[in-house]
């Protein structure tokens, strides 16, 4: 037996695709994607390059925590030369 959805299933799809919802969402996923990506690489390097560094992604941000200078390193100077531009 060949059943048809409902006609009110059938105009809900039909207004949600006409009225671009499904566009903007598909664009909204798109970008959440790229943001989470860019996360989780941003979190895989601190990870790889500062093992002693805890690294948390969470949901919106990746936080770290726990970061711990080696002995006889000036960490105000540090700080302080963190907002001068690079040689590089």
């Amino acid at each position: 037996m060949l059943r048809h959805p409902a006609a009110n299933n059938e105009r809900s799809v039909g207004l949600f695709l006409a009225m671009g919802y499904h566009d903007a969402l598909l664009r909204r996923r798109k970008q959440t994607y790229a943001d989470r990506s860019q996360r989780m690489a941003v979190a895989s390097a601190l990870a790889a390059h500062l093992p002693q560094v805890d690294v948390h992604d969470g949901r919106r941000r990746v936080v770290v925590s726990g970061c711990a200078s080696p002995s006889g390193v000036d960490t105000r100077a540090l700080a302080a030369a963190g907002g001068q531009p690079s040689a590089y």
